[in-house]
């Protein structure tokens, strides 16, 4: 190699190799663009749906009540109109209603039995009638536990909501629904007392022990009777009834025999 080196490099390298490290050092900056990508605008994941619970079907509702106020008894195609019409408007209720943690309400209503009623104001007395029935009814809960109480009850639990009710009814047209005035809540049958049954002082056992005293003092008089009836039958034959206090004398009369009862003088 030459004593003083060109201004310019060659073309060509040096045949051997430089005594002296060079000036320059060979590190290198960061690249101006990070290698790290941007996150793409379409994830390729799918977020996980809300769940909505297992479809819950309890046993039906028997005994069910709701009255009607101003409202007549259902005749014909009217009780037909009041089952699909209560039906539907239970379902839409919970489909507006998401906050009470219940959907896909399926409802079925049943008319069983129907009483007139009077419904006392301050005045005078509003006519009504007394709807008992039994509903059906499926759905799904988010909540921890089923929520029969609340399929039942929400839909009818505020006046506000039983006025939209009363509504459903009255654009039907059914001169039945025309003078219905407001509705009440439904009410559940209440159940028996578990303890009555074995209570002593209910009224089954008291019942069964008035019959029995009431048999056996029948009995009694019967059996006096016969007996009373028995001792006051008079034996077969006459009576004797001899003066001066003598007691009376039974004598008995043999057939073809004639009996005379007065005794003979004196001696």
């Amino acid at each position: 190699p030459t004593l003083s080196p060109s201004a310019f490099p060659t073309e060509l390298p040096s045949s051997s190799a430089s005594t002296k490290p060079s000036g320059m050092t060979t590190t290198s900056g960061p690249t101006p663009v990070p290698s790290t990508s941007f996150p793409s605008e379409s994830p390729s994941w799918h977020p996980t749906a809300v769940p909505t619970g297992s479809l819950i079907t309890p046993d039906p509702f028997p005994g069910l009540t709701m009255n009607l106020n101003g409202g007549t008894l259902l005749m014909g195609e009217s009780i037909t109109t009041w089952q699909n019409v209560t039906a539907r408007y239970i379902e839409n209720f919970f489909k507006q209603a998401t906050e009470l943690g219940v959907s896909d309400v399926t409802a079925n209503i049943t008319l069983t039995d129907q009483t007139a009623a009077r419904r006392r104001l301050s005045r005078s007395l509003q006519q009504a009638v007394k709807l008992t029935f039994t509903e059906t009814v499926t759905y799904r809960t988010t909540n921890a536990q089923p929520s029969d109480m609340v399929v039942l009850e929400q839909p009818f639990f505020t006046s506000t909501r039983r006025a939209v009710y009363v509504q459903e009814l009255l654009i039907t047209g059914d001169p039945a629904f025309a003078s219905v005035a407001t509705s009440t809540p439904i009410s559940r049958p209440q159940p028996p007392d578990p303890g009555q049954a074995d209570d002593p002082d209910s009224g089954p056992s008291i019942l069964i022990i008035i019959i029995i005293v009431v048999c056996a003092v029948v009995v009694l008089v019967l059996v006096g009777l016969i007996v009373y009836f028995i001792f006051r039958k008079s034996p077969k034959g006459y009576t004797s009834n001899v003066g001066d206090g003598a007691p009376a004398t039974s004598v008995p009369k043999e057939a073809g025999e004639d009996v005379s009862t007065l005794q003979g003088p004196a001696k």
